[in-house]
């Protein structure tokens, strides 16, 4: 490699980043304009030693040369090369970035429940410099124009009345607190009410009597409301050999984080729904308060004129009484609280909902670079034992519901887009007899995330060529970053 790739693996610089799981050594490689297509972030694999080992073979793995390559290989994009965490004879452990591991560094599962890979390459990248999250908006939607002017809606005086007209009454203290509690509450049901239906659009009527859309229902957008935002700067994560392994525990959290916004989303529901019930069940028990308030205050504070307020043997029922109940009944229904039996217990009471337990999510750098990567390139990965890709079926079938919707901040405005995966092997890998599963795993690994629906591309080098040592480096250099080629 000469002239500017002997430039670029001169300006790569070691330096020391703190990550949210230890600091590791990474090899940083700006491109030379700015701002950068993307940045490529590349995971080592053992390091050799000098001895018994071709000079060819040494050069390739220069982490210096390796970025060179890296940049190379992607025109424009910025360069990390992460070494391993620690080094056990030769073998690298990436223990930063991996859960449980043996001591010479090989995954014993690639669990996800807690973040870890995705939050250490994000606060690494973060710490270089050649990677932030940030987000751009596009402008808010532009507004239909309305069918008709909007109409303002009506006030709704019914509580208010109704505490007036028992302060007036001359009842006692009781009495009247019980009616300017009713009033209170009755407001924040009715704000209730008018937020369940701002779908329907601010020309929508709400009947002050039955909480139920009137005749006029020209919709219009809801105000204020933030057009799709555009995808965070994008990354690419590459591992060579060992490296891999990475990738696998990166894959296992891409799917842990659709599992946990759907979990959190679930959570959120079962929340609000709580906090919809409990308005309702304190309106139900301030109504009994102004049940009895209002025949009182209605019959000058006497026991006996409820009696004979209404109908023969009946209890009296005033307007405001009437109004009241139509008023609770229709906000029960359009909150969707009505119990079986058509309404709410003589206590008012609801039993609570216990939420199910969800991981914490992940911080916002995290989750932006949940969404940033857009490929995976597996560079002739093996193992010395199982493991060496993702063979998981529960893990794809979570990724294939992160396919099928919007999670995270995207919703449902931004359809996510999954990475694609290049398998790159040889047959210092693939074919080894004397490991069988690492060509079965990468056949195993590309059906299930195929049907998953991440694109995959498979590439195979050096078929016709006896399998070595120095094949299995010159991956780094021959491998094709172009899907299908």
């Amino acid at each position: 490699m000469g002239g500017m790739g002997e430039d670029m693996t001169a300006r790569a610089e070691l330096r020391v980043l703190k990550g949210e799981h230890g600091a590791d050594k990474v090899f940083c490689l700006a491109a030379s304009e700015q701002p950068a297509t993307a940045t490529v972030v590349l995971f080592v694999g053992d390091q050799l030693e000098a001895r018994h080992v071709p000079s060819e073979v040494l050069a390739l793995q220069d982490p210096r040369r390796q970025a060179a390559l890296m940049a190379a290989k992607f025109p424009g994009a910025n360069v990390a090369v992460v070494m391993p965490s620690r080094v056990e004879g030769c073998f690298a452990c990436f223990d930063h970035f991996l859960g449980r591991t043996t001591a010479s560094g090989e995954p014993l599962g690639y669990g996800a429940r807690d973040l870890k890979a995705a939050p250490q390459i994000a606060s690494l990248l973060q710490d270089s410099g050649l990677w932030a999250p940030h987000r751009t908006q596009l402008p808010p939607p532009a507004r239909a124009p309305a069918t008709s002017p909007a109409k303002p809606r009506p006030p709704v005086p019914l509580f208010g009345d109704a505490a007036s007209k028992v302060r007036a009454a001359g009842s006692d203290s009781a009495l009247i607190a019980a009616a300017e509690s009713a009033a209170t509450i009755g407001a924040a049901a009715m704000a209730a009410i008018s937020t369940q239906h701002q779908g329907l659009g601010s020309n929508t009527e709400i009947s002050p009597t039955t909480g139920t859309s009137g005749a006029n229902t020209a919709a219009e957008p809801l105000h204020g409301e933030v057009g799709p935002q555009l995808p965070f700067p994008a990354v690419i994560l590459a591992g060579f050999s060992k490296g891999g392994v990475v990738l696998n525990q990166f894959l296992a959290e891409l799917s842990a984080w659709a599992d946990q916004a759907a979990e959190r989303a679930t959570s959120n529901h079962d929340a609000s729904s709580e906090r919809t019930r409990a308005p309702i069940a304190a309106v139900s028990g301030a109504w009994q308060a102004a049940d009895t308030a209002g025949p009182a205050a209605e019959g000058g504070g006497g026991g006996a004129s409820r009696a004979g307020a209404g109908s023969a043997g009946g209890r009296g029922t005033t307007w405001e009484q009437s109004q009241v109940g139509a008023l609770r009944q229709g906000a029960l229904h359009a909150m969707g609280a009505v119990p079986p039996n058509g309404g709410v217990g003589r206590t008012g009471s609801a039993a609570p909902t216990q939420a199910p337990h969800v991981a914490a999510p992940p911080s916002k750098a995290t989750e932006a670079l949940l969404e940033a990567v857009t490929q995976l390139h597996y560079l002739d990965v093996g193992l010395n034992c199982r493991g060496a890709f993702m063979t998981d079926p529960n893990v794809a079938n979570s990724l294939q519901r992160l396919a099928a919707g919007g999670v995270g901040e995207r919703g449902a405005d931004v359809q996510p887009k999954l990475p694609h995966v290049f398998l790159h092997g040889t047959p210092r890998q693939w074919d080894d007899p004397t490991r069988p599963w690492v060509g079965r795993e990468a056949q195993t690994s590309a059906r299930l995330l195929r049907n998953a629906g991440l694109p995959v591309t498979v590439q195979k080098y050096f078929r016709d060529h006896k399998p070595s040592l120095a094949m299995h480096f010159d991956v780094l250099q021959k491998f094709c970053t172009r899907p299908n080629a």
